[in-house]
């Protein structure tokens, strides 16, 4: 299964270019350009630049699932599914405006604000790179973040197409409690960011802001979604409470962003891609998890109702912010590529709001 869904593959993913560019053109200049990766392959000119603006986005829609970018990555630490994008989307405009390198350590978020610096860990091997988020993406279900080539390979996620990851945000303008505007050495500029006219140089050296009073809960109670498949799925990164670091320190942790490669050899062809790894699963679990409820009973009833279509459906316990919440998820499975498999029957069967979940064994 592709994970980017170029011009070839709307079909599959049901996403049709009138629904597309109505929806970008009744939202505004922003949700064209973070929808802009969707139709790269349609259409004949673009323009990039090398280095891109720093922007968080409106709310935005794709395939029926609303995404609403944060504007702080203070504190986001999150697992859940890589793939990778190549040479399809090279040379061609990220999210933010920037051309898109596959040989750069760079990767695509469907909510964080852009840039972020992030680390990413593939939790099977315990490679660990640094990378910059500059696009939106991957809007396939089940998929947290999607790698350039050259971040591929470094996590050996090219050879099986997908891994569990741990993804955390370490750096980058955003990464302040308020975002932006918590960084107080590019508070000023806000208005001609919002024009998108580039920052002017910036030296870090005051304090970062303390944290926000409110952080979002990692885990947090569903209402229970109806079996019709009509269920609007509300995606955030999932954050936790984090002691903001001196900018000294962030800019340090930024510098581990390596340069472009210079030596990988080419993607291999399409023919020969894998796209979603069947290898068996050693140091992680992964569920489908189709809510949360505080509510005993109506965790039950979705239990009978989900071990209709999935005889491996169970309940477990976890302690959320507000209490114990009960979890409804069939699994663990074998490998990514099972989970995907399960995942795509349970939203099919009217789970609109089913999504994988990656835990440590």
């Amino acid at each position: 299964m592709y994970k980017r869904i170029p011009f070839p593959y709307w079909s599959m993913y049901k996403i049709p270019l009138k629904a597309l560019l109505t929806a970008a053109l009744l939202a505004g200049c922003t949700e064209v350009q973070v929808g802009s990766h969707l139709l790269k392959k349609g259409l004949g000119t673009y323009s990039c630049k090398d280095e891109g603006d720093m922007k968080v986005g409106a709310p935005y829609k794709v395939d029926g699932i609303r995404y609403e970018p944060v504007v702080s990555s203070l504190g986001y630490s999150e697992r859940g599914v890589a793939s990778w994008y190549g040479e399809d989307f090279h040379g061609k405009p990220t999210a933010n405006g920037e051309c898109y390198n596959m040989y750069a350590f760079t990767a695509a978020h469907k909510t964080l604000p852009l840039p972020s610096i992030v680390r990413v860990t593939n939790l099977e091997n315990n490679r660990s790179v640094v990378l910059k988020v500059n696009d939106r993406g991957p809007f396939v279900r089940g998929r947290l973040i999607d790698l350039s080539y050259a971040a591929a390979q470094s996590l050996d996620v090219v050879r099986g197409g997908t891994a569990p990851v741990l993804v955390e945000a370490i750096g980058g303008p955003h990464h302040y409690a308020g975002g932006l505007k918590g960084n107080t050495q590019l508070a000023s500029q806000l208005p001609n960011l919002r024009l998108g006219m580039p920052a002017q140089p910036v030296v870090q050296t005051a304090a970062a802001p303390t944290l926000p009073s409110y952080v979002p809960p990692s885990i947090e109670a569903e209402a229970l979604p109806p079996l019709d498949g009509t269920a609007t799925v509300l995606t955030a990164p999932q954050t936790d409470v984090q002691t903001p670091l001196p900018p000294t320190e962030i800019a340090k942790l930024e510098a581990e962003v390596p340069a472009a490669a210079a030596n990988l050899p080419p993607p291999p062809p399409e023919a020969a891609r894998v796209h979603a790894d069947t290898t068996p699963l050693v140091r992680t679990n992964v569920f489908v998890q189709v809510g949360a409820y505080g509510s005993v009973a109506n965790a039950e009833r979705q239990l009978d109702a989900l071990r209709a279509a999935e005889p491996t459906a169970a309940l477990s316990k976890v302690e959320g912010p507000s209490g114990t919440l009960t979890r409804v998820r069939s699994g663990p499975y074998a490998s990514l590529a099972e989970a995907e498999i399960a995942l795509e029957k349970l939203v099919a069967a009217g789970f609109a709001g089913a999504r994988l979940v990656v835990e440590g064994r």
